[in-house]
């Protein structure tokens, strides 16, 4: 004999705490999934800046590997000056970085006892700024850097319109090891070319700026008649050992350093990156 049992009410309750369950394990999933590339953060132009910066000063001689940051950041590529051969692609001017000739040096310095060269980083499309380097990177096995400080100046052209700002500098040895001897010596606010001392030496026969970069940032905001601004830079660096710095100018491709009792010289320059901002 079966017995019958009303369940509809009981059934309709159920059905109920079902769909409960089931909208929440909905939003929830819904909640777990990651952002879309579209709904990520855009980055600051000071957050890029940061990343760049972190990157220079761990990495200093990757130019390739910069240039590959500046695209995932910007979506825009580096472009690259070096000493000697002017603008070139990032992969040749890590070639020549990377190709340095080797041999223990002490006497006059050699012509190829160091490269230079600069950087252009544009920064977010429309924001209407980008940043630059000049670095600088001597033969692992060159020795005998001394007194008095080396010199570094970055060097623009640029309508009154623009400005340059955010000025830093970084130093160090050829295994990574951070040194912090560059100091600016001049802001360049007139002459649109700030000058950093690199206060060179030697520890334990490595040298203590083997490498190194100054930076600044150029900015077009409040440029707005006259369509883009059209804007310059270049590099250079003066190394030097003996006597004593007395006196430093610069301007758009020219450095000008004065001394007392001058020993060794060598200048190196970067050949200037146009753009516009």
């Amino acid at each position: 004999m079966f017995k019958y049992f009303y369940m509809g009410e009981n059934l309709g309750k159920l059905s109920k705490k079902f769909a409960i369950v089931a909208c929440t394990a909905l939003l929830a999933g819904i909640a777990a999934q990651p952002a879309s590339a579209a709904e990520k953060r855009t980055l600051s132009n000071a957050e890029i800046e940061a990343q760049l910066d972190q990157y220079v000063a761990k990495k200093p001689r990757d130019i390739v590997g910069l240039d590959r940051l500046s695209k995932r950041l910007t979506g825009q590529g580096t472009r690259v000056s070096i000493n000697g051969e002017g603008e070139v692609t990032p992969e040749h001017a890590q070639a020549v970085l990377n190709g340095k000739h080797s041999g223990l040096t002490l006497a006059a310095f050699p012509s190829d006892a160091f490269d230079v060269y600069v950087t252009y980083v544009p920064l977010a499309q429309g924001s209407r700024q980008l940043k630059v380097y000049g670095q600088w990177d001597w033969r692992d096995d060159f020795v005998g850097q001394a007194a008095p400080e080396d010199i570094a100046s970055l060097q623009f052209s640029y309508p009154d319109c623009v400005r340059h700002g955010n000025l830093a500098a970084n130093t160090g040895m050829w295994d990574g090891s951070v040194t912090n001897r560059a100091t600016l010596r001049d802001a360049g606010v007139s002459s649109k070319a700030p000058i950093w001392n690199i206060h060179d030496g030697t520890s334990g026969f490595a040298n203590l700026t083997d490498n190194g970069y100054v930076t600044s940032t150029l900015n077009a905001a409040n440029c707005t008649v006259g369509g883009p601004a059209q804007v310059g830079i270049a590099f250079a660096y003066e190394a030097n050992r003996g006597g004593s710095v007395v006196s430093v100018s610069a301007g758009f491709g020219a450095l000008s350093v004065g001394y007392s009792n001058q020993g060794d010289v060598l200048r190196k320059s970067s050949q200037p990156i146009y753009g516009a901002l």
